[in-house]
């Protein structure tokens, strides 16, 4: 089952960004199970963003380098910002559909039927990647094929949470634009699914493909919430100009305490959020300071 901790759109625990997008044969990917989706049906959000399944350890004390230790618990559950945010939506009652990409593997399939459980609607918008089937493509671009769904390792101990993800090359790939486009627009009963979704939540993964959806959303009236984190600061530079595209594409924002001032230079936060808001968001921000 979801550990969910915070019931706050956009309060997912912090993982990482993914490659950028590269095309991939459809044919490689197979529909996802159902998950208590009813045609026709409107939703009161659609997220958008990255799955992970989290192993977690909670510990007495954080581990001295070279030493082994008991854990006090352990669990492996759903995470990942687009579905934690997804989970917690479906468990006030409110219908919603979630788009992202697993592989088909065990972590995948954990991922999916747990999503089910939630109430999550998965069908059509999450992708699967049939790890077992795919090639090197013969253009030299990279496939899905060895690559698996994202995992987490979650060391807690006291108040702190430190997160180690896998490697970027073992991951599945981002969803492709074309891809989120098609499922958007794909027609049912004379209504595409964007028709249906009153508000779409981006956490900032998927960059390219979140681009293309919120650029479609916006076509339609649709708004726009972006969740804006630095997730890895080693790739603060390609993040941060990732998410100020989508900021530009938002109506809302939630962003960590971190983000403004790393991607405008400014230390005072006020001013980082001023020049934030001034240069891209339309409506609404919110920032999120951690407790000292």
């Amino acid at each position: 089952m979801y550990t969910v901790l915070n019931v706050t759109i956009g309060a997912g625990t912090a993982q990482d960004s993914s490659h950028p997008p590269q095309l991939v044969p459809e044919q490689e990917y197979e529909p996802s199970p159902a998950a208590h989706c009813t045609s026709g049906k409107r939703y009161v959000v659609l997220s958008l963003g990255i799955s992970v399944l989290d192993y977690s350890v909670v510990l007495d004390e954080f581990p001295a380098v070279g030493t082994k230790q008991v854990a006090t618990k352990q669990t492996t559950a759903g995470g990942g910002n687009a579905a934690n945010t997804a989970v917690c939506l479906s468990r006030l009652g409110l219908p919603v559909q979630l788009m992202s990409k697993v592989a088909d593997d065990p972590a995948g399939q954990t991922l999916l039927r747990e999503l089910q459980e939630e109430g999550v609607c998965c069908t059509g918008t999450v992708q699967v990647a049939r790890r077992s089937s795919m090639r090197e493509q013969d253009d030299g671009t990279l496939s899905d094929s060895g690559r698996s769904t994202v995992t987490c390792f979650v060391l807690v101990a006291g108040d702190t949470r430190t997160i180690v993800s896998m490697p970027y090359s073992q991951r599945v790939l981002d969803l492709e634009p074309e891809w989120v486009e098609r499922q958007l627009l794909v027609t049912n009963d004379g209504r595409d699914l964007l028709s249906q979704v009153g508000l779409l939540q981006l956490d900032g993964r998927h960059p390219a493909a979140a681009a293309r959806a919120a650029q479609l959303a916006r076509s339609r009236g649709v708004p726009v919430l972006v969740e804006a984190e630095l997730r890895s600061p080693g790739m603060m530079s390609k993040q941060g100009a990732e998410l100020l595209e989508l900021l530009s594409l938002s109506d809302y924002v939630v962003m960590s305490e971190e983000f403004p001032a790393a991607v405008t230079g400014l230390t005072d936060l006020n001013d980082a959020l001023a020049t934030i808001v001034n240069r891209c968001v339309r409506h609404h921000y919110h920032a999120t300071q951690s407790l000292k």
